[in-house]
C-alpha cells in the first residue's frame, strides 16, 4: 500500500534523560497527513553529520523519541519514510538549557472569602499539622524531592502558636531553620495602598517577633492575588529585614499583564538606596493557581505538555536565567501531597529540567545568589489595581481610616505620658492586637462571593468575625486612649499641676484649635488653644481660661451674583447657587484667582453607570477582563425632582457656614455642609448620603434612575490651577502619577493617604481626605 506523503513537524524540547552516560534530549514529533492505518507504521530517520538513528512510529500525529544533545548549535535533519514516500525537515540543534523549576506549595490565605474567618484558621493548623508530618515522612529523600511547605502568610503561624502545643510549635520553628518550612513575612494579603502609615510599618511587626523569639530565617513576602503593592513598601520592607517580594497577581479585572514590561524576576528600588528583589507570576488567569495549570495536579504527562511549551516561550522571549518559579495554591485548600508525588515520578522520568520542592524564599535567594551582578534594576510605584473593594463597605472604610489615625496617635500619646511620669513606656498589648485587627480588616478578600453559607447562622458568624476584626481592634484603641485620657485629667496625682488641662497634639505640625473638655459648670468647657507643638502637650490653666463667644448667625456678605450665598471673608470667599445648592465659587480675594473652572461646581455628585462589554464570572477566564478592554458607560441624569434648601449655620468667630439639604418631596436624601476658616485659606466640606435612599422605599424609587445600584457615586473637584502637577500621599511616599508608576499599573485611580494637591506655579489646591481614600483624576 502507498501512503499519503507526510508533513513532519519536529518540536525539540527542553527535556534531557542520561543513558550509559549520554545525555539524551527529547523531540516531539508531529504528523500531519498520517498513514490511513492506525496500526501501520513508518520511519523516522535523524541524521546529523556522520551520525544517524532510525526510530519506527506508528500511525499516530504525535510523539516523542530521545537523540543525543547537540554540543554545539548544529543541523540535525529529520526524515520520514513510509513505504515510497518521504519528507524531511532541517532543524537547527543547540546545546539544552540546565533549568531547575522551582515548585512552591502553599495554601492561599483568603480571611472570610470561602467561609468564617475561625474555620479558615483551623483549615491553614491543619495544613501546618499535615506539612509538619509530610516533611517527617520524606526527610530522607534527596534534595529538591523532600517535601517543602510555605505559610503564605504571618497570620497562619500567629493562629498556629495560640492553638497549638509547645512541642508542635517546636516542630514547626525546627523546619523553619532547616528552610523544609518557610514563613511569609507579610502578616496577610493586604491591599498595601489603603493602609495607615504606621499599619503598614506593622504588617511586617509578627515576622520580626518570629525572628526574634524563634531564630528562624522570615525574610520573603508573599503577596498573592493583589495585583499591585505600592512603592512606599519597598523601603518598610527592607528596614524590616525583608529581602524579596514575590507578588501573585491576579489580573481579574486587573489587565497588569498586558500593559507591562517589568522585568523577572527585578530589583525594587526605594527612594532611599533600599531595594527588595520581586517576583511576579505571569498568567493573566492562574496566578498563585498556575501550580494547577502546569499539570501538577493530574500526571506527569500533562506537565510534560504544559511545562514545555512554557520554558520554550521563556527562551523565546530572552529570558536569561536558568531558574524559575512556580506557586501551586488555591483559596484556602487542603494541603495535597500530589505535587509532591508528581515531582518524584519526573525526577526518575527525566534529568532536565530539574523540578525541585522548594520554599518560597529558596527561588529568589538562589537568584540573589547567582545573578546579583546581572539584576535589572527598577524603580516605581506598582499602583494596584483592586482598592476599589473597599466602595462595598464605605462606612467600615471610614472607621478604618480613622483608626489608621488614631491608633499611632494613641499610642504616641501613652508613651508621652509614661515618659512624663519618669517611666519607660512599656509597648500595650492591646495595641499590638489592634494593628493586627486592623490589617486582618484591611486584607484584601472583602466581602466573599465564592462562599456560600450552609445557613444563616453561618452567615451571621462570618459577618460578626470580618466586621470583628475591626470593631474589636475600635475597642482596644479606645480602651487605651480613655485611660490616657483620665491621667491627663486628673491632675490630682501630681500636686504642682492642680488646676491645669493638658493638651496634646499628636500630629507633627504645629496646631491651634479649639477645645472640649468636661469641667464644672462655672467653668468654660471649650476654649482655644494656640501653638500646641508636634507630638507635644501644653498645659492651661483652669482658671485663665476664656470661654469662647457663642455661636452667632454668620452676617451676610454680598455676592457677586443674585441667587447666590457668599462665605468668608475679604481673604477668602466662596459661592453657593441658592437655586440648586452648588458651589460654583472659590475665589482668593488677595489674588483674584478664580479656583472653579468655568461653568463647573465643585463637590458636585455624580453617578456613573458602567456598561459591561462582557458579564464577569468568578473562576471563569474572560479575555476581555484580562486584556483591559475599555467598558463603556454613562453620567445618570441629575435627579429632576431633587430641590435644595441653603440655610446659613451658626458659627464661632473664627468659622462661617452654610448647609445643603437635597430632598424629594420633602423627603431628605443628601447633605452637604460647608465652613470656611478665613485666617488659614482653609474650607471644609461634608457630604453625607442619607440612608433613606435605601430604606423610605418611596425615595429610593424616585432616585433609582440616578443611584442606579450598578453605579459608582462620584464627588466630582473640578479645580482650576493652570500648568498644575496632580501629586498625593501614598504610603510612605509622596506620589506624581503618571510619571512615578511602573508600566501596566493602575491609571483608574490612586488611593490617598491623607492629601492630595495641584500645584501650580502662582498658586495651588490642596485637598485633605479624611475617609474617601479613592481618587479618579480627570
Amino acid at each position: 500500500m502507498k501512503a499519503r506523503f507526510m508533513t513532519l513537524s519536529i518540536q525539540p524540547l527542553p527535556f534531557l534523560r542520561s543513558a550509559g552516560g549520554t545525555p539524551l534530549q527529547a523531540i516531539r514529533i508531529r504528523v500531519a497527513d498520517p498513514p490511513p492505518d492506525a496500526d501501520a507504521r513508518w520511519a523516522l530517520l535523524v541524521t546529523r553529520g556522520a551520525w544517524h538513528q532510525t526510530f519506527q512510529m506508528h500511525g499516530t500525529d504525535e510523539e516523542i523519541v530521545l537523540i543525543p544533545e547537540a554540543e554545539v548549535p548544529i543541523d540535525t535533519t529529520f526524515t520520514a519514510i513510509c513505504a515510497e514516500s518521504r519528507s524531511s525537515v532541517v532543524i537547527r540543534m543547540a546545546p539544552v538549557r540546565r533549568w531547575t523549576v522551582h515548585l512552591v506549595l502553599h495554601s492561599h490565605t483568603d480571611l472570610g472569602f470561602t467561609g468564617p474567618v475561625s474555620d479558615v484558621a483551623q483549615l491553614h493548623n491543619e495544613n501546618t499539622d499535615q506539612a509538619i508530618a509530610y516533611c517527617r515522612e520524606t526527610a530522607h529523600f534527596p534534595e529538591g524531592l523532600r517535601f517543602k511547605w510555605t505559610c503564605e502568610v504571618s497570620w497562619q503561624v500567629q493562629n498556629y502558636l495560640r492553638d497549638r502545643s509547645p512541642d508542635q510549635i517546636g516542630a514547626l520553628m525546627e523546619l523553619v531553620r532547616n528552610e523544609t518550612i518557610a514563613i511569609g513575612a507579610l502578616y496577610s494579603g493586604e491591599l498595601t495602598e489603603l493602609l495607615g502609615h504606621e499599619e503598614a510599618v506593622r504588617s511586617f511587626a509578627y515576622a520580626g517577633f518570629l525572628r526574634q523569639t524563634y531564630g528562624i530565617p522570615c525574610d520573603t513576602a508573599l503577596l498573592c492575588d493583589v495585583p499591585g503593592c505600592t512603592a512606599g513598601f519597598v523601603q518598610i520592607m527592607a528596614k524590616s529585614g525583608i529581602k524579596s517580594l514575590i507578588i501573585a497577581d491576579n489580573n481579574f479585572i486587573a489587565p497588569f499583564l498586558p500593559r507591562t514590561d517589568l522585568p523577572r524576576p527585578f530589583l525594587w528600588n526605594g527612594d532611599d538606596n533600599t531595594s527588595v528583589l520581586c517576583w511576579y507570576t505571569d498568567h493573566p488567569f492562574y496566578a498563585y493557581v498556575e501550580g494547577e495549570h502546569y499539570g501538577f495536579l493530574e500526571n506527569r504527562r500533562k506537565v510534560e505538555q504544559m511545562l514545555a511549551e512554557k520554558l520554550l516561550t521563556l527562551e523565546s522571549q530572552g529570558y536569561p536565567y536558568d531558574r524559575y518559579q512556580i506557586q501551586y495554591a488555591f483559596d484556602n485548600a487542603p494541603i495535597t501531597f500530589v505535587p509532591a508525588q508528581i515531582v518524584q515520578e519526573w525526577a526518575r522520568y527525566w534529568e532536565y529540567p530539574k523540578v525541585v520542592l522548594s520554599t518560597a524564599r529558596e527561588f529568589l535567594s538562589a537568584m540573589r545568589r547567582e545573578h546579583a551582578a546581572r539584576l535589572p534594576e527598577r524603580t516605581g510605584d506598582w499602583t494596584d489595581w483592586w482598592g476599589g473593594i473597599v466602595t462595598g463597605f464605605p462606612a467600615d472604610e471610614m472607621l478604618t481610616r480613622q483608626y489608621h489615625l488614631r491608633t499611632p496617635a494613641v499610642e504616641t500619646l501613652a508613651a508621652f505620658l509614661s515618659l512624663h511620669a519618669g517611666s519607660a513606656p512599656i509597648p500595650d498589648p492591646r495595641i499590638a492586637r489592634a494593628y493586627d485587627g486592623l490589617l486582618a480588616f484591611d486584607e484584601h478578600s472583602g466581602g466573599g462571593n465564592i462562599w456560600q453559607p450552609k445557613s444563616r447562622d453561618d452567615q451571621e458568624r462570618a459577618l460578626r468575625e470580618g466586621y470583628g476584626f475591626l470593631h474589636s481592634a475600635i475597642a482596644d484603641v479606645d480602651a487605651v486612649q480613655q485611660e490616657a485620657l483620665a491621667k491627663l485629667r486628673a491632675p490630682a496625682a501630681q500636686p504642682d499641676n492642680r488646676g491645669l488641662i493638658g493638651v496634646y497634639n499628636p500630629s507633627g505640625i504645629l496646631v491651634s484649635r479649639e477645645v472640649s473638655f468636661n469641667a464644672d459648670s462655672e467653668k468654660p468647657s471649650r476654649f482655644f488653644a494656640p501653638e500646641i507643638p508636634p507630638h507635644g502637650c501644653r498645659l492651661f490653666s483652669v482658671e485663665d481660661l476664656t470661654a469662647l463667644p457663642p455661636a452667632n448667625p454668620d452676617p451676610d456678605i454680598p455676592p457677586s451674583q443674585p441667587n447666590r450665598m457668599r462665605l468668608g471673608s475679604a481673604s477668602l470667599s466662596l459661592e453657593i447657587d441658592t437655586a440648586t445648592g452648588r458651589w460654583v465659587s472659590l475665589r482668593d480675594e488677595k489674588t483674584g484667582a478664580e479656583y472653579v473652572s468655568a461653568g463647573a461646581s465643585i463637590n458636585t455628585p455624580a453617578v456613573y453607570q458602567v456598561r459591561p462589554v462582557r458579564p464577569f464570572e468568578l473562576g471563569k477566564f474572560i479575555p476581555e477582563l484580562y486584556n483591559g478592554t475599555s467598558h463603556p458607560g454613562d453620567f445618570l441624569p441629575w435627579p429632576a425632582a431633587s430641590r435644595a434648601s441653603v440655610v446659613r449655620v451658626a458659627s464661632t468667630v473664627r468659622t462661617s457656614g452654610c448647609r445643603i439639604e437635597h430632598s424629594v418631596d420633602g423627603i431628605p436624601w443628601l447633605l452637604q455642609e460647608y465652613q470656611i476658616t478665613p485666617d488659614s485659606h482653609m474650607v471644609s466640606a461634608t457630604t453625607t448620603l442619607l440612608r433613606t435612599c435605601v430604606t423610605n422605599a418611596d425615595l429610593k424609587k424616585k432616585l433609582g434612575a440616578f443611584l442606579h445600584p450598578d453605579g459608582m457615586l462620584y464627588m466630582c473637584f473640578p479645580f482650576a490651577v493652570a500648568q498644575a502637577e496632580f501629586l498625593y500621599e501614598s504610603v510612605g511616599r509622596i506620589l506624581r502619577p503618571p510619571g512615578d508608576q511602573l508600566p501596566g499599573t493602575c491609571l483608574d485611580f490612586v488611593a490617598v493617604q491623607r492629601w492630595c494637591a495641584l500645584h501650580g506655579r502662582q498658586s495651588g489646591i490642596l485637598v485633605v481626605v479624611h475617609d474617601t481614600p479613592l481618587l479618579d483624576i480627570g
